[in-house]
């Protein structure tokens, strides 16, 4: 089957748009823009496409569940089910994402107000799988368009609008998601990246004691910071992480002109590119 999806990730005033093809089990990136949000190219960019937009990981609830494997009903109703009971308010309040980790019995679960939807995105919130939130979409995003890193636990980060998105991804498939208050500009200035480093640690050693109390014992392999850096502010966040920091490493293979995409590195669009992953 032949079909187009658009993923779009607000920026402030501008909008990055990704239009991926895809064709059978191949993608193929077409277009990769950023506009205005006011912008009339938008309408064209996205026609006869299906758009996914970011959701800001700040209105999104994030819960580890544990399924039992031995339960009769599907894990992903099971999971559904158990994120829904461990919420404050009714179900019919929530849209839910469920997403599957490299242990059968954990799941990660994402829970949407609809209420924050619709005040997001008005009347297209009602649509299908039009939505992500931004962390998830990341992780989607380096997974299916960038050079893949060694290890089994990577731990991904990157500055955006309203905050960093964090994600822990484990055998290739997201373990956990988080998210870090932050200013966009953080990464800009020397203080902020000490700040930043200091924070990535902290989330990161939390995060591989939790993992140890779940039977996973293995070593953070890498740091990929996404993002506009200076190579010589780098030194910071290495320093926290000696085992490794690396950029995300595209596959252009995937982009269909990489002339079109001009002065715009590619990298800046993982959100959405991920948006555009099923």
């Amino acid at each position: 089957m032949t079909t187009d999806t658009v993923g779009i990730e607000q920026r402030g005033d501008n909008l990055l748009v990704a239009r991926v093809h895809h064709d059978g089990g191949r993608r193929v990136v077409r277009t990769l823009a950023r506009v205005r949000t006011d912008d009339a190219s938008l309408e064209e960019l996205s026609a006869n496409a299906r758009t996914v937009r970011a959701v800001p990981d700040t209105r999104v609830i994030v819960k580890s569940l544990l399924v039992p494997t031995g339960d009769p009903a599907p894990p992903k109703e099971r999971g559904a089910f158990e994120l829904a009971t461990s919420l404050p308010e009714p179900e019919q309040a929530f849209s839910f994402d469920l997403l599957p980790t490299a242990r059968p019995e954990r799941w990660v679960g994402l829970a949407y107000r609809r209420t924050t939807l619709a005040e997001l995105f008005g009347p297209l919130a009602d649509l299908p799988d039009s939505y992500r939130m931004r962390a998830a979409a990341l992780a989607s995003g380096w997974l299916a368009y960038c050079r893949s890193e060694p290890g089994d636990l990577i731990c991904l980060a990157e500055v955006g609008p309203d905050g960093v998105s964090v994600c822990f991804i484990y055998q290739k498939r997201v373990i956990s998601l988080t998210s870090l208050g932050a200013a966009p500009d953080i990464l800009a200035t020397e203080q902020g990246c000490k700040h930043l480093a200091i924070e990535l640690r902290t989330i990161a050693n939390f995060k591989l004691a939790e993992l140890a109390e779940q039977g996973i014992s293995v070593p953070l392999a890498k740091l990929i910071l996404a993002g506009s850096i200076e190579d010589g502010l780098m030194p910071h966040f290495t320093r926290l992480f000696p085992t490794g920091v690396v950029r995300p490493r595209l596959n252009e293979a995937f982009l269909q002109d990489r002339s079109q995409i001009g002065d715009i590195a590619p990298e800046s669009f993982l959100v959405a590119l991920g948006l555009t992953v099923d």
